[in-house]
């Protein structure tokens, strides 16, 4: 039962630094700008860096694997 919560938590986990990226990206372009474009906006996605990717995959990946782990534990 506690695997269960916990792939859940980290699937949360995961969403939140997922969209975190988009936020940061968001919050480095600033309020002051008057133009706000899609090229404008992709540099400063790749200034925010593929770490919150990386664990939002990470993260992700566990959630499943307990998901699945504690699926197999209540099957038996």
């Amino acid at each position: 039962m506690k695997l269960d919560y916990m792939g859940m938590e980290f699937l949360k986990i995961a969403a939140f630094l997922f969209a975190a990226r988009y936020v940061a990206a968001a919050l480095f372009m600033g309020p002051g700008l008057k133009n706000w474009d899609s090229s404008l906006f992709e540099a400063s996605y790749r200034y925010v860096g593929n770490e919150l990717t990386v664990l939002a995959g990470v993260c992700a990946v566990l959630g499943v694997a307990f998901l699945i782990r504690a699926s197999g534990k209540s099957a038996s």
